[in-house]
């Protein structure tokens, strides 16, 4: 006997999978390196860097060293960046009686002072304050030298808010060395005689092939954290 035509077919014995079940993720080692710096780049694009303020922004700052008018042809911000690389570092001077006033100077590291301005464009609530200087790293080998530089940005007005950019460079020099170890004791006695060591470690440390002096800031040795130290405290 025929069935009827009503009779509906058996159901399947094995349930297909609904179409929405998630692919697993690789588990291979390169798939999760792959998964690792593709989410790197993500994070990577939408982070902006922090920029400082105190930092010139012809060295990728925000203080508008650009917009002061340079004392010559070689002394704009760009002649001397702010990473130290050629010796000296961007000042304004800011003395209303000085004949180059408010005019923009490369300041050479070996001239160990503190300048101070009130008068850069943009930033009339504010003092720059930038001082340079080449210290012997306490206790450090006496061929060990430190290059300095410190500048500030703060506010005129109570209470005072600083940026602050600082920037540091260790040589350990063949040619040239302090007198003593220790940082108390290392420059010699009479000024002259301070000035003239001074210039030496410029040109023949800082400036000069890299085969009369090794970079000492990374170092593991007493050198090396002795200038660390140096330029936590300057």
């Amino acid at each position: 006997m025929t069935p009827p035509a009503s009779t509906p077919p058996p159901p399947a014995s094995t349930p297909t999978p609904p179409a929405s079940t998630p692919t697993p993720p690789a588990t291979t080692p390169s798939a999760l390196v792959a998964a690792a710096a593709s989410a790197t780049k993500a994070v990577q694009a939408v982070v902006t860097p922090v920029k400082n303020y105190a930092l010139c922004d012809t060295s990728g700052g925000l203080l508008p060293c650009s917009k002061i008018v340079p004392h010559s042809r070689y002394d704009g911000p760009s002649d001397c960046p702010d990473d130290l690389s050629k010796g000296s570092y961007f000042v304004q001077d800011g003395s209303p009686l000085s004949p180059t006033r408010f005019k923009g100077h490369c300041w050479k590291i070996n001239n160990i002072v503190t300048l101070a301005t009130k008068h850069f464009p943009g930033l009339e609530k504010y003092t720059v304050l930038t001082k340079g200087g080449i210290v012997h790293p306490d206790q450090a080998d006496p061929h060990v030298v430190a290059f300095f530089m410190k500048r500030l940005v703060c506010t005129k007005g109570e209470p005072v808010v600083c940026h602050t950019y600082k920037v540091g460079k260790c040589r350990k020099c063949k040619l040239v060395k302090f007198v003593h170890m220790y940082e108390a004791r290392a420059w010699p006695a009479t000024a002259s005689e301070r000035s003239f060591l001074a210039s030496k470690f410029l040109s023949h440390c800082l400036l000069a092939s890299p085969q009369h002096s090794e970079d000492c800031a990374e170092l593991t040795s007493l050198d090396g954290e002795a200038y660390r130290n140096a330029l936590r405290s300057f």
